[in-house]
């Protein structure tokens, strides 16, 4: 398995290991959430069951109460379109990056992003090399897939 595949695999593990007393949903970001056109497709059973159906103003609350208001557009394809890209590009979400969204209301949902600690770990896959232990020596807070946060609020990964 190359680094990059480990990667993805330890960001896909701790966010699939989130719980919730809400019901959610766990999307992976695509170049197209992210970039280009700035749309989120969510999961025809997750929006069809708990997203409204008819086209509403939702509003995305980060875990600290900051709120983005995006607007929902229920389809064959239920999407969030407007206001995405603003919540996208000020969460500097990137393709990769893991978030789970959360049914907090009607139209409410509270979101949690799970990426990398790209300023501490490069690859996993190396001997020692600088990056990997400093990546150890801050894990060694957290457990096995627990969720803490840095200082900018997003869950750090942590693989000990």
């Amino acid at each position: 398995m190359t680094c990059d595949n480990r990667r993805r695999a330890i960001v896909r593990e701790a966010a699939n290991s989130f719980t919730s007393i809400f019901l959610c949903t766990i999307m992976r970001m695509t170049a197209m959430n992210v970039s280009r056109t700035y749309m989120l497709w969510f999961p025809v059973w997750f929006s069809h069951a708990h997203l409204p159906r008819r086209r509403a103003n939702v509003v995305l609350r980060d875990p600290n109460g900051k709120a983005w208001v995006v607007v929902y557009i229920p389809s064959s394809r239920d999407h969030l379109s407007g206001g995405w890209s603003a919540f996208a590009r000020g969460n500097n979400l990137e393709e990769g990056d893991y978030c789970v969204f959360e049914v907090a209301g009607p139209v409410e949902m509270r979101f949690h992003i799970f990426r990398w600690l790209r300023r501490s770990l490069l690859c996993l896959g190396c001997k020692g090399c600088r990056r990997c232990v400093i990546f150890v020596e801050l894990s060694k807070k957290y457990n096995r897939a627990n969720v803490g946060k840095d200082e900018e609020n997003y869950h750090l990964i942590c693989i000990l």
